[in-house]
């Protein structure tokens, strides 16, 4: 049975916060199989949250996993197609 399980990320996304932005990941990695991550209300981020989010994916995909961006904001957006990530991490405008 798929579990949706969801995380509302941060409005600033940098190095500072990786370290606890994949300890929120890997929590929510074990508690279900449909991985919904709301990027509604990100305002900035930086290459390593991309990083950390490619890797992520590519993990949860070796398990079985789906990982979903969803409500991505312009900002999000932008430094995703800017970076060229948007379509590695299949994320939707």
């Amino acid at each position: 049975m798929e579990e949706n399980v969801a995380l509302e990320l941060d409005i600033s996304l940098d190095i500072s916060v990786v370290e606890k932005l994949h300890e929120s990941l890997n929590e929510i990695a074990r508690n279900g199989d449909v991985i919904n991550l709301d990027a509604r209300n990100v305002e900035r981020l930086d290459t390593t949250v991309f990083q950390l989010l490619y890797s992520y994916q590519q993990s949860m995909d070796k398990k079985h996993a789906s990982v979903f961006f969803v409500n991505p904001s312009e900002a999000f957006l932008d430094n995703a197609t800017l970076l060229g990530m948007h379509e590695v991490l299949n994320i939707k405008h």
